[in-house]
């Protein structure tokens, strides 16, 4: 089978000089240094490793050479040994897992539920248990989508083993609020929470589910609480933020404390509507005006219109900047579009009017105003009812 050749190299630094020394036995050759100790090994062999593999004992830099006993057996289990423990050698280090932190809230109130400025209030209490000392997951502890944030109460205990360390948050916290069925919306406010030190090779985040709990007096004016929902993951960032150990991005523990709203709007829909409603049907009465009477037919289309925008005005105040085609832009864009055709068809009749066609101007007014009514009621009811459907399936 040829030359078979095995070298192991052991290499330290001895308190005191050792003697330099040279045993040969059977074809084996070992040498001692100063600075460590190198062993050879060396035979021709021709179908069998027999002689291959001595014992090496050493402590504390001494070394000792000798030949196994010759027996078939013991050979084998020596081949067996020394190949298992080259094996482990070869194998790299199985990564150390990482420590597991659990993590709960409690949500004491919230308040100031504010759309134009895309923000609520909120105070809560955070909690953490784990058992390994070292680790401070309060202290590196942040909100993420928090504008302002205020921490006043702090604790921290052990218990059977058990690290438990808490803190209580006022925050204003951002949120970028649905309306496109405003005011029959569902919303879902979010607390986040993340581990801003320690990133996902050695700490994670477990939640606390069955002690994450809303508090039993937290209500809402014009909400309905539908329910809530505590979520553990982790947060991938794009940047190693300059950690030299890492490539590609980085990830760290991260929680969020979901809580689903509904609000009761039927109220807040009359209140809002019922001007553009009022001045919508107001113009619808030119019908019931002689054509020929130009100035108050047409001022109040005009008049209502003017009114419709106002009203457009008014309810935006309220709402926050969205690029999305609300519920409140599809019933005032209807709105205008009803109110410029009752001054279209307003025109329509002034001209049979002045062409003599007096009784036929007459019966076109009665169909336009049914026609327009009609029209004009039913897609409105059609949207109310598509937004209610769509806010319940949020």
């Amino acid at each position: 089978m040829g030359f078979v050749r095995l070298e192991l190299i052991w290499v330290f630094t001895l308190g005191r000089k050792w003697k330099s020394k040279q045993l040969q036995q059977d074809g084996r050759l070992a040498t001692s240094t100063k600075s460590g100790v190198k062993v050879g090994v060396s035979m021709e062999s021709s179908g069998s490793l027999d002689g291959l593999f001595g014992k090496i004992c050493g402590t504390q830099g001494r070394f000792a050479l000798y030949s196994p006993p010759q027996t078939n057996l013991t050979r084998m289990f020596l081949r067996l040994f020394c190949f298992l423990s080259l094996l482990g050698f070869a194998q790299p280090m199985a990564a150390q897992a990482p420590d597991t932190v659990k993590i709960g809230a409690y949500v004491l109130d919230i308040y100031d539920i504010n759309l134009s400025e895309n923000s609520f209030s909120t105070q809560f209490w955070v909690w953490f248990n784990y058992t390994n000392p070292r680790l401070q997951p309060l202290e590196s502890l942040e909100i993420p989508n928090a504008k302002e944030i205020n921490s006043p109460n702090t604790f921290v205990d052990e218990k059977n083993g058990v690290q438990w360390q808490g803190k209580k948050y006022t925050a204003v916290v951002k949120k970028e609020w649905d309306i496109r069925h405003f005011p029959f919306d569902k919303q879902k406010m979010t607390i986040e929470m993340e581990e801003s030190g320690l990133d996902m090779d050695s700490l994670v985040y477990v939640a606390d589910i069955k002690n994450t709990l809303l508090s039993g007096d937290l209500t809402l004016r014009n909400w309905e609480i539908v329910g809530y929902e505590m979520i553990a993951d982790s947060k991938h960032y794009r940047s190693t933020f300059g950690d030299p150990e890492l490539e590609e991005g980085s990830t760290y523990a991260h929680a969020t404390l979901n809580i689903f709203i509904k609000r009761n709007g039927s109220g807040l829909f009359f209140s809002l509507f019922t001007g553009m409603y009022v001045a919508f049907f107001i113009s619808c009465l030119v019908f019931f005006i002689a054509p020929n009477h130009v100035d108050p037919r047409f001022g109040l289309s005009v008049g209502g219109l003017f009114a419709a925008v106002g009203n457009k005005y008014i309810v935006d105040s309220v709402l926050p900047q969205s690029t999305t085609f609300t519920l409140v832009d599809k019933l005032h864009i209807v709105t205008y579009f009803f109110l410029l055709l009752c001054i279209v068809l307003s025109v329509v009749s002034l001209r049979m009017w002045d062409t003599g066609k007096q009784k036929r101007s007459k019966r076109f007014d009665r169909l336009a105003w049914k026609i327009i009514l009609s029209v004009y009621v039913l897609v409105n009811v059609v949207l109310v009812w598509h937004a209610c459907l769509s806010g319940k399936a949020q």
